[in-house]
């Protein structure tokens, strides 16, 4: 449907995509919306309602960190790759991999983190703008990281290996 696979390790339709910047996912948004002429609406979550599904649906429920290993990929058990989806436990909601595996892009923005004490003009520096939230860890986080409420910020414009995204599909009111 997008006419490439940006992926880094492409390892088949099992897979998660990663690799994607955020403006690459919305789009992928629009264009699933526009294949089925519109009557339901795609997009990515926001950071709260990913959250919520990440916990199963319940703010009390937590992974203890021992026991991780069931339901994310991360740097101790992945051989540092992506890995085939749904091989983990499910959260109470039917979600896989909502930790570990890829972290994935949510919709809404944050405010852009600007170099504050210096202007390093003709560099990356100069292309710094908003940044996105990535949630819940990846195959090469620490398990640490691989927990409902771990975030990253990533500049929107840029591809992770580790970084991909999940939509969620709205009814079209109109």
């Amino acid at each position: 449907m997008m006419g490439h696979n940006p992926a880094h390790f492409a390892l088949g339709r099992s897979y998660p995509v990663e690799g994607v910047a955020w403006g690459e996912a919305l789009d992928f948004a629009r264009r699933l919306a526009g294949m089925n002429k519109n009557r339901f609406l795609f997009c990515l979550p926001t950071e709260a309602q990913w959250e919520h599904d990440a916990r199963w649906g319940s703010d009390s429920e937590t992974i203890a960190a021992g026991h991780v290993d069931q339901w994310a990929w991360h740097n101790g058990n992945s051989g540092l790759s992506t890995q085939a989806v749904g091989q983990k436990q499910p959260t109470g909601l039917g979600l896989y991999d909502m930790l570990g595996n890829v972290m994935e892009w949510c919709g809404e923005g944050s405010a852009a983190e600007i170099y504050q004490t210096h202007r390093r003009h003709g560099s990356a520096y100069d292309q710094v703008g908003r940044k996105q939230a990535g949630r819940g860890g990846s195959w090469k986080s620490d398990r640490q990281e691989c927990r409902p409420d771990f975030r990253k910020l990533f500049p929107q414009q840029l591809g992770y290996a580790n970084l991909g995204f999940r939509i969620i599909r709205i009814t079209n009111p109109l």
